[in-house]
C-alpha cells in the first residue's frame, strides 16, 4: 500500500508540474496580446479590471495581477536580447538596458526571488498610484474602489513601463549603431509624448467602460490620473535626488 501511495504522489507531483509549466507558458504567450490591447484597445481590458478570473486570463488577455509581473519579465528578457555593453553605458536610466540585463541574469540563474525583487519598485509604484487614485473616488463613482484602482494601475503601469523598455531598447540600439547621439536624445524627448498619451488613453477607456462615465467626465478623470501619477513620480525623484 505504501508503494501505491508513493506512486500516486509522484503522479500528482508530475501533474502539478505539468500544469504549472503549461500555465506559465500560456501566460508568457499572452503578454504581447495583452500589451497590444492596453495600447490599442484598452476598452477590452476594462471588464477584467473589476472581474475575477480564476485562471488569470480570459482568452489571450491576462488579468492585471498576472500582466504586471509577467509582462515586465517577458519584455525585459526581450530587451536584454538586443542589449549590449555600449547601450548599457549610454543609458543609465532606472528603467532601461541595465535593468533588462539584471533581470535576464537573475532569470538565467533561476533565481525567482531576485527577479521579482528587481521589478518590485515598479509594483510599489503601481500600488502608490492606486492609493492616490482614491482621491477620485467620489467623481469616479462606486465602481472606483481600492481594488479596482489597483488593478487599473497594474494595467496602466505595466503597459507604460513595457513601452518605455521596448522603445528605449530600440532608441539605444539606433544611437549606438549610428553614433548619432543628438538624434537619439531627440527621439527620447519625443517618446515622452506617447508615454503621457498612453496613460490618458488607458484611464479614459477604463472610466468610460468600467464606470460608464460620459466622454467628458472620462477625459477629466484621465487627466486627473495623469496629474496624480506625474506628481508622485516627480516627488519620488525629488526625494531620491535631495
Amino acid at each position: 500500500m505504501s508503494g501505491l501511495d508513493v506512486e500516486l504522489e509522484d503522479k500528482n507531483a508530475v501533474g502539478g508540474l505539468d500544469r504549472l509549466v503549461t500555465n506559465l507558458g500560456l501566460a508568457a504567450i499572452a503578454v504581447l496580446p495583452t500589451l497590444a490591447a492596453a495600447i490599442a484597445t484598452p476598452w477590452k481590458l476594462a471588464p477584467l479590471v473589476a472581474a475575477d478570473e480564476p485562471d488569470g486570463q480570459r482568452g489571450m488577455l491576462l488579468t492585471p495581477g498576472a500582466f504586471l509581473p509577467m509582462g515586465l519579465t517577458v519584455v525585459l528578457l526581450l530587451a536584454a536580447m538586443v542589449t549590449t555593453s555600449e547601450t548599457v553605458a549610454s543609458n543609465g536610466g532606472a528603467i532601461g538596458p541595465g535593468l533588462a540585463v539584471a533581470v535576464a541574469a537573475a532569470a538565467g540563474e533561476g533565481d525567482l526571488w531576485k527577479t521579482l525583487s528587481l521589478i518590485a519598485p515598479i509594483y510599489f509604484l503601481a500600488v502608490s498610484i492606486a492609493v492616490l487614485a482614491q482621491l477620485l473616488r467620489r467623481p469616479a463613482g462606486d465602481w472606483w474602489t481600492m481594488r479596482t484602482s489597483l488593478r487599473a494601475a497594474f494595467y496602466q503601469v505595466g503597459a507604460t513601463v513595457c513601452w518605455i523598455i521596448l522603445t528605449s531598447a530600440a532608441i539605444d540600439a539606433y544611437r549606438v549603431s549610428t553614433g548619432n547621439s543628438e538624434m537619439g536624445n531627440l527621439l527620447y524627448r519625443l517618446n515622452s509624448i506617447p508615454i503621457f498619451l498612453l496613460t490618458l488613453w488607458v484611464y479614459f477607456w477604463f472610466f468610460r467602460h468600467g464606470a460608464s462615465a460620459s466622454y467628458r467626465r472620462s477625459a477629466v478623470l484621465a487627466l486627473a490620473m495623469l496629474a496624480l501619477s506625474a506628481a508622485l513620480i516627480l516627488g519620488v525623484n525629488w526625494v531620491l535626488g535631495s
